[in-house]
């Protein structure tokens, strides 16, 4: 059933997609995999793995592009694509897809740009990953930085076969991560945040005392001040109801008549009656 419900949900995103993007085609029946044009002679393709939308859509272009966001290897990667609710927004495919052609059309072809690194956990990723030969003393060097560039800086220096350890090699990420300076920031503001959480607990934990004191004065109240006021209300509601019950026209009416009965010079002309 949640099957269903997915590819129902994955069904909507893609008819949204050839819809509202101009040019886009689907390459398969199954309508997982699209081409659009870029610009002249290169196109992207949109390939929506078997685990979509749990897993990002994988992007790759026909020809290379200088640009950022496009790997040595074609793919088109970019943490912005990480921020898309693919699960909840009909319209996520067209703000990924639209926001890739905003960024490559001005790319020029060419060179691809080095700098960027498919994270493990996308297909193509760990498609373009080879197994790491490279020996994970040279990534437990030291870095220097504590700003974002430093550390670019940093990731920058590390060879091809240094990138591939970290990205196949849970130890040697482990070891390159705890190596960063910044981190032990990281772990002063979590331990930080520890300490926060903890005196809120205690504060949580003195207002219990003061929330079951207002719970028994409550209780109080409604055991004591409750019934009294409600019979009061009774009371006058009692009273309410007979002040109507006396002053409604029929039964005006009916004492006026008795009334009229104790004086003759009162009564109707012609032998009339009452009415």
């Amino acid at each position: 059933m949640f099957a269903q419900v997915k590819d129902i949900a994955v069904d909507e995103q893609v008819t949204e997609l050839l819809r509202k993007v101009p040019n886009i085609s689907a390459l398969d029946p199954n309508r997982r995999f699209f081409q659009v044009l870029i610009k002249d002679n290169v196109a992207l393709r949109i390939n929506l793995p078997a685990r979509y939308p749990d897993a990002a859509p994988v992007m790759t272009v026909t020809q290379p592009l200088h640009h950022p966001w496009v790997l040595s290897n074609g793919v088109v990667w970019s943490e912005e694509f990480q921020s898309l609710h693919y699960k909840f927004d009909s319209l996520a495919l067209v703000r990924l897809v639209d926001m890739v052609l905003k960024a490559l059309q001005p790319a020029s072809v060419g060179t691809p740009w080095q700098k960027g690194v498919q994270p493990l956990e996308t297909p193509a990723g760990r498609a373009a990953a080879a197994p790491a030969d490279a020996s994970t003393k040279a990534l437990s060097r030291d870095v220097q930085g504590t700003s974002s560039e430093d550390f670019k800086a940093d990731i920058e220096k590390l060879s091809v076969e240094e990138l591939r350890a970290l990205l196949t090699d849970k130890e040697a990420y482990a070891t390159f991560l705890s190596s960063l300076k910044a981190m032990g920031g990281i772990e002063e503001s979590i331990k930080e945040v520890i300490s926060k959480n903890a005196s809120l607990a205690q504060s949580n934990l003195e207002k219990q005392q003061q929330v079951a004191e207002l719970k028994n004065q409550m209780a109080i109240i409604r055991s004591t001040e409750v019934p009294e006021v409600r019979d009061k209300y009774d009371k006058l509601a009692k009273e309410h109801n007979s002040i109507l019950k006396n002053i409604n026209t029929k039964t005006l009416r009916g004492k006026f008549r008795q009334s009229s009965f104790h004086r003759p010079h009162c009564l109707p002309e012609n032998g009339e009656e009452w009415r």
